[in-house]
């Protein structure tokens, strides 16, 4: 984030905090700097040499893209793969044996998050739950458990992939997607799997979005560019036109390679410093990109 000046005609100078990145000098929206119809030009003034366009030439920010988990939503147990039910399906004995002991269970879920990397795509919520009990099944077996799981490995997987209120959404994203569907396009670009698709359409959101980039389609996720790349290609996007929101460093790193422009989302309020322009909700990401929403 850098301050620029902004002179139209050298008529009047205004100063605003633009995204400035690498790839992308400066996102000037119009109706910021109260330009009516003329062909003023716009000069950028910052840290390095003067860069001068007419400013209807000026490249404008035309899409959102949200990453969905710790950006648009979180699991109301506080972990993607536990939820809520965990305890009532294998018994508070087993729950217990479990999770009071961190340094196992963490690594028992990342054997059992391999096997869902390497075997990432499916395209049915079918597939979904098959793939589920699987990773239930190494998870326990890496836990030491040695009686068959079998009964609860499906009753988890169901609960996972069939139970929409595992998930809860961010007050702020109907009403701010129903907000700023006016002026830009709003896509998901998520490492997920196929129910996320369901979920968003019971929630009301799926008929807001212009695009939804789900992984397990692609078997590609955001750990590399190639899902951004993805991305571009299916919809027709100019990187430089779109903001990317996540709540990860190394996958706005990828996007930035990618040419998208990143923003750090901060839901918890966690972050004093980051490298990329921080957010800690919708509509600071609105304000960040020098916006104003519709009145």
């Amino acid at each position: 984030m850098k301050i620029i000046e902004i002179k139209i005609d050298n008529q009047y100078t205004r100063k605003l905090e633009f995204i400035i990145t690498k790839n992308y000098l400066a996102k000037v929206l119009m109706k910021v700097l109260d330009c009516a119809a003329g062909t003023g030009e716009c000069i950028c003034l910052f840290s390095d040499p003067i860069y001068k366009k007419n400013y209807q030439e000026v490249n404008m920010i035309t899409t959102l893209v949200f990453d969905y988990g710790g950006v648009l939503a979180y699991p109301k147990a506080g972990n993607w793969f536990i939820t809520q039910n965990t305890r009532k399906i294998i018994g508070l004995p087993n729950y217990m044996r479990c999770f009071l002991n961190y340094k196992k269970i963490a690594a028992a879920l990342e054997k059992a998050l391999k096997y869902l990397n390497d075997n990432h795509v499916l395209h049915t919520e079918q597939d979904e739950y098959l793939q589920f009990i699987v990773f239930y099944k190494i998870f326990f077996k890496s836990m030491g458990f040695t009686k068959d799981m079998t009964k609860e490995c499906q009753k988890l997987a169901y609960d996972i992939v069939y139970n929409d209120d595992k998930v809860k959404f961010y007050d702020d994203v109907i009403t701010m997607f129903t907000e700023i569907k006016k002026n830009y396009k709003i896509v998901i670009l998520s490492d997920t799997w196929p129910s996320l698709k369901r979920i968003l359409k019971n929630k009301g959101i799926l008929p807001m979005l212009d695009g939804l980039i789900m992984s397990c389609d692609y078997g590609a996720t955001k750990e590399t560019t190639k899902l951004f790349e993805i991305t571009t290609q299916e919809l027709n996007l100019i990187p430089e036109e779109c903001v990317f929101i996540d709540d990860s460093i190394s996958n706005l790193e990828n996007a930035e390679k990618a040419g998208y422009n990143p923003v750090l989302m901060d839901r918890n309020d966690k972050i004093t410093t980051s490298k990329y322009p921080l957010a800690k909700n919708i509509s600071d990401v609105i304000k960040l990109i020098g916006a104003t929403l519709p009145v």
